[in-house]
């Protein structure tokens, strides 16, 4: 079994799921990563302080 695990390197989301990757590894099935970006391309946005400080509050919540 393979899993293709799309992630952006910028979401705390994608690195609180770190330990479900590691044990789906850990029991055999491959997991492919790819980088993608939330606000790559046409979904780009400027980094407000605003929009920050929203993103890092909601990264403060994960405990790996």
């Amino acid at each position: 079994m393979k899993i293709k695990y799309f992630y952006d390197p910028l979401c705390g989301w994608c690195y609180a799921a770190s330990p479900a990757l590691e044990g789906a590894e850990a029991q055999g099935i491959e997991v492919e990563a790819l980088n993608v970006g939330l606000f790559a391309g046409s979904r780009g946005r400027l980094m407000t302080r605003e929009f920050a400080d929203h993103a890092w509050s909601n990264d403060q919540r994960f405990t790996i």
